[in-house]
Order: C-alpha cells, then sequence, then structure tokens
C-alpha cells in the first residue's frame, strides 16, 4: 500500500464486513502474504463472490462502495452513516433483546463452559484456561484478581498489520493474515521480502517479532534497519515497525 490515510479505513470496514457476513475474510484460503498481491491484482471483493444470499441490496451496496479501487471514490466515514443500510438499522435496544432472548439461562451457560472462579462469598467455580475472563452479571461478587487470563491462540487465523516505512520513508500499512496452524514466522516473513513488501536486511527482525507476538498479541514496536542519513526516531517509527492486530 502507499502513505495511509483515512480511506485506508473504509476499505478495512468493507473487508470486516464481508468477514462478519460469511465466516472468511476474502483471499482467505492463500498463504499470507500473497493476499496483498491477489489485492492488487484482482478486482474489488464483494459480497457476490463470497455467496449473498440472505443479504440486502443495500448491505452489498455499502461493502461494494467502501472496496472502490480508486480510494478518492470511497465514502468518508460521515457519508457512511448517512448510508441506507444504517439508515435502516434496528436500534441497539432491539439487538441487544434478540441476543439474550436466544441465549440458554446462565446456569446452563456456566455448565456448558466449565466456568469457575473463587468469589468473596466462599463459593468455589471453576474457570478454564481456553475461556479467558469471565465477568458474570447475576449478583455474583467475583474477586477479579483470581481469574486466569486468556491463552495465546492456538488455531484459527490472526489478521496482522505490520506498520513501516519504505526504502524512500513512506509509512505503509501491510496487511495480512496469519494462520496459526499453518503458517509460521520464518516463512511468513520470508514470503513478505519475497514480494518486496519488507526489506531483506529486516528479515530476521520480522521474524522474530513475529514468533514473540504469536505467542503475546499485543501491539508493540520493534527495531528495523534505517539508513544512514535518518535519525532513529520510535514514536515517528524511523528505525523501527510497528506489529498490531489489524482492527
Amino acid at each position: 500500500t502507499t502513505g495511509y490515510n483515512h480511506k485506508a479505513d473504509i476499505w478495512s470496514f468493507g473487508i470486516t464486513a464481508i468477514e462478519l457476513a460469511t465466516g472468511r475474510a476474502p483471499y482467505s484460503h492463500l498463504p499470507a502474504a500473497k493476499v496483498m498481491i491477489a489485492v492488487l491484482n484482482n478486482p474489488s471483493p464483494t459480497l457476490e463472490v463470497k455467496g449473498s444470499s440472505g443479504y440486502s441490496k443495500s448491505f452489498k451496496k455499502m461493502i461494494d462502495e467502501c472496496l472502490r479501487k480508486d480510494p478518492t471514490k470511497r465514502p468518508t466515514a460521515d457519508e457512511l452513516l448517512k448510508h441506507d443500510f444504517f439508515k435502516k438499522a434496528k436500534g441497539p435496544d432491539y439487538i441487544v433483546q434478540s441476543l439474550i432472548s436466544k441465549l440458554p439461562p446462565l446456569s446452563e451457560r456456566r455448565k456448558s463452559k466449565g466456568l469457575s472462579a473463587i468469589g468473596r462469598n466462599g463459593v468455589s467455580k471453576t474457570i478454564s484456561e481456553e475461556e479467558g475472563f469471565f465477568f458474570a452479571s447475576s449478583g455474583w461478587d467475583y474477586d477479579t484478581s483470581t481469574l486466569v487470563a486468556s491463552a495465546p491462540p492456538r488455531s484459527g487465523t490472526l489478521n496482522l498489520k505490520l506498520r513501516t516505512r519504505s526504502k524512500s520513508g513512506v509509512l505503509n500499512d501491510i496487511r495480512f493474515p496469519f494462520k496459526l496452524e499453518s503458517d509460521t514466522p520464518k516463512a511468513v516473513a520470508a514470503e513478505l521480502v519475497e514480494h518486496g513488501l519488507v526489506a531483506e536486511e529486516d528479515e530476521a527482525a520480522v521474524c522474530s517479532s513475529l514468533q514473540f507476538f504469536i505467542k503475546h498479541p499485543h501491539p508493540m514496536v520493534f527495531e528495523v534497519k534505517k539508513s544512514n542519513e535518518a535519525v532513529a526516531d520510535k514514536k515517528a517509527l524511523i528505525g523501527f515497525a510497528a506489529l498490531s492486530i489489524d482492527q
């Protein structure tokens, strides 16, 4: 990608809408770094391609407008809020009530998940590591210090964003999926280099940072090579790069 601006967020919103509707992001079948190449060389993804049965025309149109190849033709955030899809959307009260009405009783949910914690009232319950933090809303007074933080994910896909500067100094956002069950930091870093998205001298730094990030998926900044005349600046990402979940 070229320099970042707010129209990139509109594109990301369109991709997220497809993923929320279908359960899969466009090109999710491709290896990590090849996704960006596919996006550049093919027409914009649409809901039609992913299977559109049951989706409204306004929803499909909204996605198409967000995923226009020409950034200047994408709507702004303000224009998007005035789109027919959002104008016809149900309010939060309706959504909450619809979701709650479909949930089993709280006692059944606790049994099915095997959740537990030790509350100040002395009642012992169990919480599985896989479930992470659990906050009840039924009057229980849990001591949250006894709860277990969620373990790193072991399956699925992480959508990652690597923010780094090109050799010419332009700040780029490189977005790519990392399939936890099949991708490796070494292979993904090599693909990024192969496609010219990361400098060869930064391959080792990207690889080690990916390895750490997969185990501890929190935003991080790490050191990369910089041009000789540039002054390192961590905040401006000069001589540094940032890795995070793409949201």
